[in-house]
């Protein structure tokens, strides 16, 4: 099959803050994505984002449902990316899903066992 690439957090394309600039990784005209992914986990905002995926599977019994949330929601209700519930997860993700659920949380075995690291390396398929 072809190869396919996944990448972490679009929905900080051309934003920036003053503590990490802008919220890239590479340039697609001068670095092929090969290189750009496989420097992604050694930059410092992407770093933070991951650390807020794994704070977020740690804490929420919702995790399998929205993954660790959208890291520009983090940025913009908190100032930062490793942020675990904010105002949006609470209202449109863990109030959904508890009313779903009737208050009960998803079994263990609900939860996905994924290494945290595909999220910034190519995926092969």
């Amino acid at each position: 099959m072809g190869r396919r690439s996944r990448t972490t957090h679009p929905d900080l394309a051309g934003f920036s803050s003053p503590r990490h600039g802008p919220f890239t990784a590479g340039n697609i005209l001068t670095a092929s994505p090969d290189t750009i992914l496989a420097r992604a986990p050694s930059i410092p905002w992407v770093q933070e984002a991951l650390q807020g995926i794994t704070a977020c599977r740690a804490t929420c019994d919702h995790f399998a449902y929205c993954r660790g949330g959208q890291a520009a929601n983090k940025h913009f209700e908190t100032g930062r990316l490793d942020a675990t519930i904010t105002d949006y997860c609470r209202t449109s993700k863990i109030d959904l899903m508890e009313g779903l659920l009737c208050g009960r949380p998803p079994p263990p075995d609900a939860l996905p066992t994924t290494d945290l690291d595909a999220f910034a390396s190519p995926v092969r398929q």
